[in-house]
């Protein structure tokens, strides 16, 4: 028997991929068409392979001014404008979403990682969640019932996955970035401390807060590499606990939607067939007609 999964799709992350991905595709009157053809083409996998019990993409709000950016002005400030080709597309693909009845959540002032947490802490008593995203930060959230999907042609990250992608478990990714920045984030780090010895602390203490707490003990340590980058480690907890603050996907953002569960049946396929041709996507106009589309086998996910 196959379970139900409830997908969280974190939507400007995959937006973006598809754009840059597909960014040659147009229609016959010349319109740039990629982002929406790639994002179309991850909802059909995703109905597809794992016949979700609920389906929400969650989308950064225009509005930058969040808390993150607040504490920290350089936060993102390395992000480049959404292209002009790039906005076009976003506004149409959000109204073929609608025909596929698929809830779209945008927050004021917030970001789509903060959604995608609040959402897992209430989804996950009832269904096993897979977030899509090429985000990092997700790592921090992956559990027994949580997993991510980055690349439909392998399987969803787990627990096992993240350490042996990162070199620790879910809970120390939000550690891990404090120490090495994260480019993605504009967030630096901190000066002197790589990947390398950064893992080589955390599997040591496990964690920074346990340095923290027991400094006057580890400073007692005779190991002159470990000394030296736990005297960095302290002297920059400022900096370390700023940097954590970033990171942290956050699970109390308060929002009063219902979040509704979805049902192939409701689907407005008049309307999406209509896009189709508008768009020249032949393969998916001939698949209505056929009464193929969205019919596949479901695949397993294995439990690992």
């Amino acid at each position: 028997m196959n379970k139900k999964y409830t997908i969280l799709i974190d939507g400007h992350s995959y937006l973006y991929r598809s754009y840059y991905a597909l960014s040659h595709i147009k229609n016959k009157k010349n319109e740039y068409s990629g982002a929406i053809y790639g994002f179309i083409k991850m909802i059909n996998l995703i109905i597809k392979n794992y016949n979700p019990k609920k389906i929400l993409i969650i989308f950064d709000s225009k509005k930058k001014k969040n808390f993150r950016k607040k504490i920290f002005k350089k936060y993102k400030s390395n992000r480049k404008k959404m292209p002009k080709k790039l906005i076009q597309q976003f506004k149409k693909l959000c109204k073929i979403l609608t025909y596929f009845r698929i809830q779209i959540i945008i927050l004021p002032n917030t970001e789509a990682d903060d959604i995608i947490g609040t959402i897992t802490k209430k989804e996950k008593k009832k269904n096993k969640i897979l977030i899509i995203s090429n985000d990092k930060d997700f790592m921090q959230l992956v559990n027994k019932k949580i997993k991510i999907i980055r690349n439909f042609k392998k399987k969803p990250i787990n627990i096992k996955k993240v350490i042996k992608i990162y070199g620790v478990k879910p809970k120390s990714i939000i550690d891990l970035f404090a120490l090495i920045g994260d480019k993605a984030d504009n967030i630096p780090g901190i000066k002197g401390i790589g990947k390398k010895k950064a893992l080589f602390i955390l599997k040591k203490f496990n964690s920074l807060n346990y340095i923290y707490k027991k400094k006057k003990k580890i400073k007692k340590l005779k190991c002159k590499k470990t000394i030296k980058i736990i005297k960095k480690i302290i002297k920059n907890k400022k900096k370390i606990k700023l940097f954590k603050k970033l990171i942290k996907i956050k699970k109390n953002i308060k929002f009063k939607i219902k979040i509704k569960k979805f049902k192939i049946s409701n689907i407005l396929i008049k309307k999406i067939k209509k896009i189709f041709k508008y768009y020249n996507f032949k393969t998916w106009v001939k698949q209505i007609n056929n009464k193929t589309w969205l019919k596949k086998k479901i695949n397993k996910i294995k439990k690992k």
